[in-house]
């Protein structure tokens, strides 16, 4: 076991034999090129689930097990595996949703009153400090609770420890993740469409096809 030592999650349903001739960041294109359909179909399908608020840790489960399977190659059968996800994680979903819900809520909070209540000034760069760690966690913290057995304070201090191990790369993604983000926010009327239809799983699939292999490493391999 790796540097973790946590129980693994089980064996698959069977990885593709196909060699896989590309480099890996090539691999994330071709990926999303024959799966696209899929890609549509899981985004709709959070968006719906997620209609509650209340569900949509669970709904980010079930996306992160879709987004693993196409990164790693494994067969999938998108609904029923999405809400076996989906019910079996519901409350930790929903736990690690309130923890990355309330820096952001409390950013937001002490930005938009600063008028009012001018000590708030003081508290926007340690809150937006803490909401890029928090970022950068969540990363790691959906195929935690999707693959391993471990208590949920565990995995959150596992995946601050890999989003300092990783800086750089979680950097990197974190500004992908904000640009593209920032993107749809400015052109909202290509956003409000391709949102539900696309980048809601695209995002997913990019952060966890990225720290997978991090994962992996150190909580896996030997």
């Amino acid at each position: 076991m790796g540097i973790f030592s946590f129980t693994q999650h089980g064996p698959g349903r069977g990885v593709k034999k196909d060699a896989r001739k590309l480099k890996r960041p090539f691999l994330i294109f071709y990926y999303l090129f024959i799966n696209l359909t899929k890609f549509i179909k899981m985004s709709l399908l959070f968006t719906l689930t997620s209609l509650p608020v209340v569900t949509i840790g669970a709904s980010i489960c079930g996306l992160t097990y879709f987004s693993y399977s196409v990164a790693e190659d494994k067969p999938i059968f998108l609904f029923s595996d999405y809400f076996e996800k989906f019910r079996k994680n519901f409350f930790k979903g929903l736990f690690a949703f309130l923890f990355t819900l309330i820096p952001l809520v409390s950013f937001f909070v002490c930005y938009f009153n600063i008028g009012r209540i001018p000590h708030f000034r003081n508290l926007i760069f340690p809150l937006l400090l803490v909401n890029i760690i928090v970022l950068m966690m969540s990363f790691y913290i959906y195929p935690q609770i999707i693959f391993y057995d471990i208590e949920f304070f565990g995995i959150i201090k596992n995946s601050f420890i890999f989003a300092m191990i990783k800086l750089p790369l979680n950097i990197f993604v974190a500004f992908i993740v904000l640009l593209i983000l920032y993107l749809a926010f400015l052109i909202p009327h290509i956003g409000y469409v391709l949102s539900p239809l696309f980048l809601i799983a695209f995002i997913n699939y990019f952060v966890t096809f990225s720290v997978w292999p991090t994962i992996k490493k150190h909580m896996e391999d030997e």
